[in-house]
């Protein structure tokens, strides 16, 4: 694979600008605008005389990340209020689905149902929950159903949505909503902020809601840097939940985390038990939510069992993906569809990821269900899942039993028999196949003597994510330092960790690739440089992007040659 310099700029300031769409200021200077969500004021209003008056409370969650953090944070937001008669309800993952269903209706007997993370697109069930005599208030993220290029909306009480204030506002509500890309965790964490202030509980609420931020792949600007920085502030200082502080003491980084760790180590965790088990979510917000320390303890270890066996279930179904791939594509398709029967539910939005990310196209992957195939979609960089799937329904309504979901990625139920039609629609509706680019690009090149200089700059421009991805560079002649007899450290799943002077280098997935390469002593690479901690102290680290052996060549001076005869006659060589 070739490595071509990405753009002209020639310093960490400009490459972030160009990368962040002209944002590389904003997010060096502290952000103080004032962000006004449509309904927030009078949602916390609401929820704050509820709780004081204790009327019995159903808080109706998800069960990924963002679902379960936003349930919790809720739920200590009441509780700090007077609340006592709460009842938080995670939807079962293979029984039931996604969102409020309305045999989640038939169990509130009366009182007050809120949906977190859910809710906007729950017509039917917000309308039997209304017949019923309950209160709705829906807080969520989330795009609604739309019929024909127009908005359909809930008969609820209230609505949080930043995805439909226009429509909140031809209803004659005030505006001021100017961000719209909150998750649920942070919406609730901005509403708590107005029932709790300067309470210790709002600062647990705001290190759940840092955590769901990144674990949901909100992009990383305005005021998620906000909830983000607060969340991690609150987290060094320790205060979360026991349940959050158990999970987190597993990593042993003594308090500190960063992007990297909530999104490869503590949310697959809190998420691993909603994918694996139908009772997972519920298990998950358990966990989070303990405050005793043997308990929390024990909550933490049995999620990271859990997620060992969800990277076993993931790791095969991948090999059957690529298989179903091989038999299938002969040539570039968007999107790529697998059916595999035998992937869980709970995993098949990891293998779309894969996917997507293997194959450069948007992907979907469906698993059986009775007479349906229930699937989840992840999107490539140029399509708009939920905008396709709204336009393939206005098409052909018939092949759909549900979906949902938002630009990047959706979940989809389609009826067996229409897999054919389903396949043709969205060929029809989304961008075409655009082939994997064989060049691999960075930002800047510098050298292993650089490497410290450019971390200490880069810590201007955290955090990195989504709507500001990291600065690529490329690094000639990392000389590797053995530790102990060793050149390099395997870890696993391909991947391998190497020590150098003065910095650490790890590769995912590029084990073999560097025992193609002759195991070398001297490397050029590509990655992206950062930090990690261990027991409260942080260490340099590059992420290898890809590596190749140094093709630098010392050419022999007369004084090296002269050097060289000598200790070769002195038996040194």
């Amino acid at each position: 694979m070739e490595w071509k310099k990405n753009g002209t700029y020639t310093n960490i300031h400009d490459a972030i600008d160009s990368k962040s769409g002209g944002r590389a200021d904003e997010f060096i200077n502290p952000d103080e605008t004032v962000y006004r969500i449509q309904n927030a004021e009078k949602m916390a209003s609401v929820l704050k005389r509820f709780a004081m008056l204790n009327e019995p409370i159903t808080i109706v969650g998800d069960y990924d990340v963002d679902g379960v953090h936003a349930t919790a944070g809720l739920y200590l937001a009441l509780t700090e209020c007077g609340a006592s008669n709460i009842r938080a309800r995670l939807p079962r993952r293979m029984s039931e689905g996604f969102g409020l269903k309305e045999t989640i209706i038939d169990e509130v007997p009366s009182g007050v149902l809120v949906t977190v993370d859910n809710g906007i697109a729950a017509i039917p069930a917000v309308k039997k929950a209304k017949e019923k005599g309950l209160t709705v208030l829906i807080i969520d993220h989330h795009m609604p159903v739309m019929e024909n290029g127009q908005v359909i909306l809930p008969p609820a009480d209230l609505i949080v949505d930043p995805n439909v204030d226009d429509e909140l506002l031809c209803k004659g509500t005030p505006s001021g909503s100017i961000f719209r890309s909150y998750c649920a965790a942070g919406l609730v964490y901005r509403i708590a902020g107005m029932m709790t202030p300067g309470t210790e509980t709002l600062s647990k609420i705001s290190a759940l809601a840092a955590i769901a931020t990144v674990a949901d792949v909100m992009p990383l600007i305005r005021d998620n840097r906000n909830i983000y920085k607060e969340g991690l502030r609150n987290i060094r200082r320790g205060y979360m939940t026991g349940g959050l502080k158990a999970i987190i003491s597993q990593m042993q980084t003594g308090g500190y985390v960063t992007e990297r760790d909530i999104g490869f180590r503590i949310a697959p965790m809190v998420n691993a038990p909603g994918r694996v088990y139908d009772d997972g979510a519920t298990r998950a917000f358990h966990a989070v939510m303990c405050e005793n320390d043997a308990t929390a303890f024990a909550a933490a270890e049995e999620l990271k069992s859990i997620n060992e066996d969800r990277k076993q279930m993931k790791k095969e179904a991948q090999e059957r993906a690529n298989k179903l791939i091989a038999e299938s594509y002969n040539s570039p398709a968007n999107p790529i569809i697998v059916v595999d029967p035998e992937t869980a539910e709970g995993i098949v939005g990891l293998v779309a990821g894969y996917i997507q990310e293997k194959y450069n196209a948007s992907s979907i992957v469906f698993t059986e269900k009775g007479d349906t195939y229930k699937g989840s979609a992840r999107a490539g960089e140029d399509d708009n899942l939920k905008a396709s799937l709204d336009k393939a329904h206005d098409i052909n309504p018939s092949v759909f039993v549900a979906y949902g979901g938002h630009k990047g990625a959706a979940g989809v139920t389609i009826y067996k028999d229409k897999l054919k039609e389903f396949r043709e629609l969205m060929e029809q509706v989304m961008a075409p196949p655009k082939p994997k680019s064989e060049e691999m690009q960075y930002d800047l090149e510098i050298t292993p003597a650089e490497i410290q200089k450019n971390l200490e700059e880069l810590e201007g421009y955290v955090p990195f994510g989504e709507g500001n991805p990291k600065v690529v560079f490329k690094i000639r002649n990392f000389k590797l330092v053995p530790k102990g007899s060793a050149f390099y450290q395997e870890l696993g799943d391909d991947s391998v960790r190497f020590s150098g002077a003065g910095c650490d280098a790890i590769a995912f997935s590029l084990l073999d690739k560097y025992y193609a390469e002759g195991c070398p002593k001297e490397m050029d690479l590509i990655g992206t440089l950062g930090y990690y901690y261990m027991r409260g102290k942080a260490y340099p680290e590059i992420e290898i992007i890809d590596l190749k052996k140094s093709q630098t060549v010392v050419k022999k001076t007369a004084l090296n040659s002269n050097i060289a005869s000598l200790l070769a006659k002195n038996n040194f060589l």
